[in-house]
């Protein structure tokens, strides 16, 4: 079904970590471990309703969650199959070995304490056991600038800028390349047309799906 909008834009940046991590010394103190259906109260406390969670687990999204003083403080969600970003109208696909990371959230009182690399440590531990290159992808939104340059410093490179925009019903998607002056144009029709990225050879190139 057609949707009319007037007007609505969002602009993302993607950002890929091939080499290693720059983190902080571990806390001994903290429990950082992949969630289980029983940590979703545990969770949901933080963020979103216990349903969401549940549904992730049961399409084979995964989480690493922190936990200190028996409470959920910190989570990191990630798939390694392409993943449904909504409010860009967008299908991401990590490629093979590939994994994106989304839905990341740090209780405020406990932001600014490294939890987050400490999390994204975790997943590149466990893509390692599983057989599979660290290939980490995750998206940013374009006005966060602070957690742009946090996964810089975390040893993240920029990929490129996904602009989004819906005007009238007609959606286009722009993606600005960030290692070359290439910018790649899509047009369709809103609640008709959706696009999709796909991570090849370190690259994100973008298609009608």
């Amino acid at each position: 079904m057609l949707e009319i909008s007037l007007y609505y834009r969002r602009r993302i940046r993607f950002v890929l970590l091939t080499g290693d991590l720059n983190e902080p010394p571990p806390d001994r103190s903290d429990e950082i471990r992949l969630a289980t259906k029983q940590d979703v109260p545990l969770i949901s406390k933080m963020y979103r309703s216990e349903d969401i969670y549940y549904q992730r687990l049961e399409k084979g999204y995964q989480a690493v969650i922190c936990v200190r003083g028996g409470e959920a403080v910190h989570m990191e969600w990630f798939c390694s199959r392409p993943y449904y970003i909504w409010d860009g109208r967008v299908i991401f696909d990590p490629g093979p070995g590939g994994c994106y990371l989304f839905d990341l959230y740090t209780r405020p009182d406990h932001r600014g304490r490294g939890l987050w690399r400490r999390a994204v440590r975790e997943i590149i531990d466990y893509q390692v056991l599983q057989s599979r290159r660290p290939l980490l992808f995750s998206a940013v939104d374009y006005a966060n600038g602070p957690a742009f340059r946090a996964h810089l410093k975390g040893g993240f490179t920029g990929l490129g800028l996904l602009e989004f925009k819906q005007v009238f019903g007609i959606r286009s998607w722009i993606l600005h390349h960030t290692a070359a002056s290439q910018r790649i144009c899509k047009w369709g029709l809103a609640g008709m047309s959706i696009a999709r990225l796909a991570c090849r050879d370190g690259a994100i190139r973008l298609t009608k799906a």
